[in-house]
């Protein structure tokens, strides 16, 4: 086949879902049970929907967002305490058309995947610096993997590869975030956690990002990543 230009006249820069923080492509985001993980991450997916603006960590491309999640009761309450302390400043109506809750059931891969035809309608147009549009894909979130992706053995490397690369190839340019677990840990290995089971969670996907508590600040770290990241780890309120 032809040669790729090692050095291309403009260096094409990575796509985020949170800008410098989160990649657009296969994520996982991993902490201990009871520490968090989503009260965590909806805040974070509402920056990228732009329903939450006045924060410190932006999108610059905006998306809708389809949020599958295990406890739609807990992510209810979340939403619901963002905007009632001013987090989040927009209607019922507007929230809802933004942010996609989904009841999480345990599906095979190839089963998700035949989902994406239904997703077609939720790309966003975002008007780009030079005046064009780009449409933007949404952004999938499973939380968490043990309870929406059904893998016979999530110790399996083979089994977990083959169901990471079904989703990342069914599911194309659409970005995808796998909320997982991590075991429990000293206080001296906080920043080298590592997924529950396999390691093909975290070597078959492109970002991995773990939560941590120390000193009662709970913190996203920026494991794996492929782009240089300004700041490697984030303090959350």
């Amino acid at each position: 086949g032809a040669f790729i230009p090692s050095y291309p006249d403009v260096l094409e820069a990575p796509e985020f879902v949170l800008d410098n923080v989160l990649a657009a492509g296969t994520v996982v985001i991993a902490g201990q049970r009871g520490l968090g993980k989503t009260s965590a991450v909806v805040p974070l997916m509402a920056i990228v929907t732009g329903l939450c603006t006045a924060v410190p960590l932006g999108a610059s491309v905006r998306r809708k967002v389809i949020y599958v999640s295990e406890d739609t009761a807990q992510v209810h309450r979340i939403l619901h305490a963002m905007r009632k302390g001013g987090h989040i400043n927009r209607t019922p109506a507007e929230i809802n058309k933004a942010f996609k809750l989904v009841q999480g059931s345990r599906l095979a891969p190839n089963k998700i995947v035949e989902l994406k035809p239904l997703l077609e309608k939720h790309w966003l147009d975002n008007e780009t610096a030079s005046g064009g549009n780009y449409s933007a894909p949404p952004v999938i979130v499973l939380d968490t993997t043990n309870a929406t992706i059904d893998i016979e053995n999530i110790s399996d490397n083979s089994q977990v590869s083959k169901a990471i690369s079904e989703l990342r190839n069914g599911f194309g340019e659409i970005p995808l975030v796998l909320v997982g677990h991590t075991p429990k840990t000293s206080l001296v290995n906080l920043r080298q956690q590592s997924f529950v089971g396999a390691g093909s969670w975290e070597g078959d996907t492109q970002q991995n990002l773990y939560l941590i508590m120390e000193n009662d600040i709970r913190s996203l770290v920026i494991g794996k990543n492929r782009f240089s990241p300004e700041v490697a780890e984030y303090a959350l309120n």
